[in-house]
């Protein structure tokens, strides 16, 4: 049982973790998007819905085909949901 609380608080620990992460990557790839485009064509810091999540990406693998930033985004959120996902089952949200 010990073992199970454990590896809980380290999962729970790892969901802000990885959030703040994700969230600073997110910054620099928009930052980097935004130095190649034009005035009228920035990603605005606010004002974030689902087409312009989907978007960005987009923007950011056009511009940058070399680019590591938008994979670093994505295996921090996966890394977030799996924390997620550990830490309820560590206290027993799927059961005994």
């Amino acid at each position: 049982m010990a073992a199970r609380i454990i590896i809980g608080i380290v999962a729970l620990v790892g969901v802000p973790g990885c959030g703040i992460m994700s969230a600073l990557v997110n910054n620099q790839i928009v930052d980097a998007v935004n130095d190649k485009l034009a005035e009228g064509e920035r990603f605005e810091a606010f004002g974030w819905y689902f087409a312009k999540w989907q978007r960005l990406p987009r923007a950011y693998e056009g511009l940058y085909p070399d680019g590591t930033l938008v994979f670093q985004f994505r295996v921090l959120v996966t890394l977030a949901i799996l924390c997620l996902v550990t830490g309820a089952w560590s206290i027993g949200f799927f059961g005994p």
